[in-house]
This record gives C-alpha cells, sequence and structure tokens, in this order.
C-alpha cells in the first residue's frame, strides 16, 4: 500500500524533528494537533517514534480557512488521513496510531482528563492567534517534564501577523511560560523544552 498525500507542508522542517531526535532519543508518545492527511505523523512516527510507541493524531478533518481561500477540495483530506494510516501500519506493525476526531481544546483536554502526558508535542491545528494560543496552554499541560514542544508556522507568509497568524500566540506563549521551559530553537517553527 503506498501514501497518498496531495501536499507536502512538512517535510522542509525534517531538520528541526531532528534535532528534537538528539534531545529525546526515546520517544514513546507523541501528540499532534493538525494532521490533514497525515504526512507530519507519518514522518514522526516512521523517524522519532521507539517501537511499542503511540502517536495520538488531533483534528477535525474540515480544514481551515488557509486551505479554502486556495480552493483545496477537503471532502477527501480525511480519506486521505485514513488511508495513510492504514499504510503505515502495515510498514510500522509495531507503532500505534490513535486518531482523535473533534475541536482540538476538546480532545487536548481529553487527553489531560485521561491523564495522558507526551514526550513530543506538535502543535499544527488552527492558525488564528486565538486557536494557536489555545492549542499551546492546553498542551503544555500535557507535554511531560523534559518534553519538547513544537510551535508551527511562526514566521507563516500567507498572511500578516495579526490576528489571523499563529507568531503573536506563540510570542505570548513563549512570554506566558519562559520561566517553566528552554527553547531550543525558533526559525520557521519554535521550539520549546519543558523544564524538568
Amino acid at each position: 500500500m503506498s501514501y497518498q498525500f496531495s501536499a507536502d507542508w512538512f517535510t522542509h522542517n525534517a531538520n528541526n524533528f531532528l534535532a528534537v531526535k538528539n534531545i529525546l532519543p526515546a520517544t514513546q508518545k507523541i501528540l499532534e494537533v493538525g494532521s490533514f492527511e497525515g504526512l507530519s505523523a507519518v514522518w514522526m512516527t516512521k523517524n522519532l517514534l521507539s517501537d511499542g510507541g503511540e502517536i495520538t493524531c488531533i483534528d477535525t478533518w474540515a480544514g481551515g480557512e488557509e486551505h479554502k481561500v486556495i480552493g483545496m477540495d477537503l471532502s477527501i483530506v480525511e480519506a486521505r488521513f485514513d488511508h495513510n494510516m492504514a499504510a503505515l501500519k502495515e510498514e510500522h506493525p509495531t507503532k500505534s496510531v490513535v486518531k482523535c476526531k473533534g475541536r482540538s481544546a476538546v480532545e487536548i483536554a481529553k487527553q489531560i482528563a485521561q491523564n495522558n502526558q507526551f514526550d513530543l508535542i506538535y502543535v499544527d491545528g488552527g492558525h488564528t492567534t486565538v486557536d494557536c494560543i489555545t492549542d499551546a496552554v492546553i498542551s503544555w499541560e500535557a507535554l511531560k517534564r523534559g518534553g519538547v514542544m513544537i510551535l508551527d508556522d511562526y514566521l507563516w507568509q500567507d498572511r500578516p501577523v495579526g490576528p489571523l497568524h499563529p507568531k503573536p500566540a506563540i510570542d505570548a506563549f513563549l512570554n506566558f511560560f519562559y520561566a517553566d521551559l528552554t527553547v531550543l530553537y525558533m526559525n520557521y517553527q519554535v521550539a520549546v523544552q519543558k523544564k524538568p
């Protein structure tokens, strides 16, 4: 079974994730907020997740305004995600994928309520400032001490910086939690490690 992806908005950031691998050599649990067709989930599972590990993928699979503006057919995104996760399971049977369909704030809260803690959290869900700050703050509670959170689209060029952009949210998050984190890198993405 082969993978099916219509767009690649992830692999240009692969080196950022490889840098995290040096910090988290044994990653058992990954949370991905915003999975789209699953390209990043496939890559993280293949390259970061340990055997016996689990990746939890949260998405509405309805897309965001940025997808609608470019006329993307969103009706097939979830089916592609499901296909790609089946192909991934076939290729890596010792690694698990948990699919959570719904609004990220609700689904992350469910993970917290179930006492799920993650080694790595990748936040690439809604791109509005409100969506991004909500995802980052709630996800922080689900991140293990010593774990790493990667926040995507810090330098996103599709929109000017403002209420429809992740940058103000990421800046606010860094200011709110500065005493409890270490910034690992800041480029198109921002990675932070939760202090032990």
